[in-house]
C-alpha cells in the first residue's frame, strides 16, 4: 500500500491548513513550511508509476502554488523573512509541479519508444540514477544541455518534455484541450530558441533574464513593469 505520509504529504498537508488565511502566520510558521517545503524537494518520496497518487499530488500542488503566493501591505514588508519563507514555499510547490509534468512527459514518451530506464540512460549519456529521479520527480528539470539530448533519443522537440500538462495528471481536461497562457507560449517558445543556442549564448540569456527578473523584484511596489525598459536593466 502506498504510504501518505511521507515529505511531500506532510508539506501539502501543513500548507493546506493555512490557505487563505496565511497573513495569520507567524515567522516561526512560516519558517517551518518553508523548512518542509526543502525536504520535499529534496527527496518527494514518489513514484511515477502510482499514477493515482502522483495526479492527486499535482492538483493539491497547484492550489498551494498559487495560494502560498504572499502579497505585501508594504514595500518594507517585501523583505521580511515571513515573507521570504513563504515565497519559498510557493517556489518549492511550483518547482515540484515542474518536475512531476518534466518527469511523466520523459516516462510517457520513453514508454512509447519501448525502452527501459537504462537504455534511455546510455543513449542520452546520462546517469542512470539521475534518469530515475527526473522520471520520479526527485530531480529536474533538466538543463537544456540533456534536455536536448534526452529529445534527441525520444524523437520529439526539446520543448516537448515540458510542453503541456501531461493527460495522467489531470482528471478533467485533456493535454491537447487546455488553453495555454500568454506566459506559458512565451516560455515554450523561449525554449525551442534555445535549443539552437552556443554554451555562450546561453550563458548571456541566463544573464539577462536574471538581470530582468532581480529589475522585477527591486521594483516591484515602486514602479509598475510598464515604468522600465531594457535599457534601464542593462544600463
Amino acid at each position: 500500500m502506498e504510504r501518505r505520509n511521507g515529505p511531500v504529504i506532510e508539506f501539502l498537508d501543513a500548507a493546506e491548513r493555512w490557505l487563505g488565511r496565511t497573513d495569520a502566520m507567524s515567522e516561526e510558521e512560516t519558517s517551518i513550511l518553508a523548512a518542509l517545503s526543502k525536504s520535499m524537494l529534496d527527496k518527494p518520496g514518489l513514484k511515477a508509476s502510482r499514477t493515482a497518487v502522483v495526479q492527486d499530488v499535482a492538483q493539491r500542488l497547484r492550489g498551494i502554488a498559487y495560494g502560498l503566493k504572499p502579497t505585501a501591505d508594504s514595500e518594507a514588508e517585501i523583505y521580511t523573512q515571513r515573507l521570504e519563507s513563504l515565497r519559498s514555499a510557493a517556489d518549492s510547490a511550483e518547482l515540484l509541479l515542474t518536475r512531476i509534468q518534466t518527469g511523466s512527459n520523459i516516462r510517457r514518451l520513453r514508454l512509447s519508444e519501448g525502452m527501459n530506464l537504462t537504455q534511455l540512460a546510455d543513449r542520452a549519456d546520462i546517469d542512470i540514477g539521475y534518469a530515475s529521479k527526473l522520471e520520479n520527480f526527485g530531480a529536474g528539470p533538466p538543463s537544456l544541455e540533456v534536455a536536448a539530448r534526452l529529445a534527441r533519443v525520444l524523437s520529439v522537440e526539446t520543448t516537448d518534455l515540458w510542453d503541456g500538462y501531461p493527460r495522467l495528471l489531470d482528471s478533467t481536461v485533456d493535454a491537447e484541450d487546455r488553453p495555454r497562457t500568454e506566459q506559458e507560449a512565451i516560455i515554450s517558445e523561449i525554449a525551442d530558441l534555445c535549443g539552437h543556442l552556443s554554451i555562450e549564448q546561453l550563458r548571456f540569456l541566463a544573464i539577462a533574464i536574471k538581470a530582468v527578473a532581480d529589475a522585477e523584484r527591486q521594483h516591484r511596489k515602486g514602479r509598475k513593469p510598464s515604468d522600465w525598459n531594457l535599457g534601464n536593466v542593462f544600463a
